[in-house]
């Protein structure tokens, strides 16, 4: 499968090339017929919605698509679906996920077609080089929780219903609307919540900026994109390369397989505070049916290749051999005399232990309290939490409550005497801490994943490793 610059807008947008669970949430989306009318109606004024139009066409006409990626359940709330801050990195996922609420026929049009309008604002500001704004941002979760079945938001949002046949001209009209709801004085928007969100929206549709696009830096962009933005003279935009020529080096942080039949490439894009964030791009047989192409792994992987290979192991996660070099590297670093290494191997064992990277490992509470997630009970030395569960499983009512016997209620995992040790050493040192985060001596430059990645690096046998295989 070839990507394209219009896809590549898509999945950096909705960043579901990192989060590649929720592809198939936008290609649903893409594939709904309202969705196609109004992209096609647009696109003699915005570049983007023809191409996004084209692309809805493809995911319409291709049952290999919708079937690999399914979308997010549709009748629960996207909040209790996208937990553990998944909700504010996938707004543009969350404004999808949901079918709009029931509605009179024309207040039903116009929510469809702002939510339209809104996506189509969030990927073509991926589409022109830039990035989607504090104002469209804002814009964006407020209408998720009015399709999310929040009244007050929505009824406001229906106050604004106009014409939807001209892109820039529904522009126009929220920018008036949005003006006339803020000075009506016989319907007034009392909320001052609500009266903010129109100010937003009006100063959105006007061009204006915020003050927090000055103070947000970032130029992060996603994993494709970043790949393009590495080699802009090599290859064409697109990550089907049918042929290497022998003129062509590769980047130095790329990796080419011993298997001589094996043409992809791994590109890694390490940077200093982040975890490991990995493309594989590989060459297509066009001749072959998308099964085939999956099937022998000569397809665009957008999350990992662990899917579309036979090793004895997972690539993401240590193989054994390097597992049992970890595990002699923390048995050695625990008890030695650097304080900053003995820090380091206690967060990498609560790590392995809890199933986190090093980043998730942070937040994770001290507390002898027993929760949901992991919670580290520095004082009897031990990580616990309450059994986990299937999200959608069967759940016991008074009624059903004698039908059966839990196993256990919490899950329990005692730490090594010597990661303890360091830990309550650490406590004792910041005794107001209230997560793991909180220990991590402020006098170490680095950042706990940084300095493991460079640990790995430096350590025979553990070169591979890096923070985000420890989940």
């Amino acid at each position: 499968m070839g990507l394209d610059p219009i896809l590549l807008a898509v999945l950096d947008a909705t960043k579901t090339d990192r989060f590649t669970d929720y592809v198939g949430t936008i290609v649903r989306f893409l594939r709904q017929q309202e969705t196609s009318n109004l992209l096609a109606t647009w696109a003699i004024e915005l570049p983007c919605s023809g191409e996004l139009g084209r692309l809805s066409d493809s995911f319409a006409v291709s049952p290999f698509i919708a079937a690999q990626y399914p979308g997010m359940p549709s009748l629960k709330l996207v909040s209790h679906q996208l937990t553990g801050g998944l909700l504010t990195k996938l707004a543009a996922v969350a404004l999808i996920a949901r079918p709009i609420p029931v509605l009179a026929p024309n207040d039903h049009e116009w929510i469809t077609a702002l939510r339209t309008w809104v996506f189509l604002q969030i990927v073509d500001s991926i589409f022109r080089g830039g990035r989607p704004n504090h104002n469209l941002r804002e814009v964006t979760n407020k209408l998720r929780l009015a399709i999310d079945r929040n009244e007050q938001w929505l009824t406001l949002f229906v106050r604004l219903r106009g014409p939807t046949s001209s892109f820039h001209g529904m522009t126009r009209h929220l920018a008036s609307a949005c003006s006339q709801l803020l000075a009506d004085q016989t319907a007034r928007v009392e909320s001052s919540v609500h009266r903010q969100l129109l100010s937003t929206l009006k100063n959105f549709c006007e061009g204006k900026a915020s003050q927090a696009d000055d103070e947000d830096s970032s130029n992060e962009h996603g994993r494709f994109q970043a790949y393009l933005a590495q080699q802009p003279l090599r290859h064409q935009p697109s990550f089907v390369l049918p042929q290497l020529q022998d003129k062509t080096q590769l980047p130095s942080d790329s990796t080419q397989s011993e298997d001589a039949d094996d043409r992809g490439l791994t590109v890694n894009f390490d940077t200093p505070d982040a975890e490991e964030s990995t493309l594989i791009v590989t060459t297509v047989e066009q001749a072959l049916t998308p099964p085939e192409q999956e099937h022998q792994a000569r397809g665009i992987l957008l999350s990992t290749a662990e899917d579309h290979q036979f090793l004895t192991y997972s690539w993401n996660r240590p193989s054994p051999r390097e597992l049992f070099r970890l595990k002699e590297w923390l048995a050695s670093a625990s008890v030695g005399s650097d304080m900053a290494l003995q820090m380091l191997a206690s967060f990498v064992e609560i790590a392995l232990m809890s199933a986190n990277s090093l980043e998730t490992v942070l937040p994770l509470s001290i507390s002898d309290t027993t929760e949901a997630d992991w919670s580290c009970d520095i004082k009897h030395g031990s990580l616990h939490r309450v059994s986990p569960r299937r999200y959608n499983g069967w759940k016991v009512t008074p009624d059903s409550v004698a039908w059966v016997t839990p196993i256990t209620a919490t899950s329990r995992v005692a730490l090594v005497p010597a990661v303890v040790r360091t830990l309550r050493q650490l406590l004792a040192g910041a005794p107001a801490s209230t997560q793991i985060g909180n220990l991590w001596l402020a006098s170490i430059e680095e950042t706990p994943a940084t300095m493991f990645n460079r640990t790995c690096r430096e350590t025979k046998g553990m070169e591979r490793l890096r923070s985000g295989m420890l989940a």
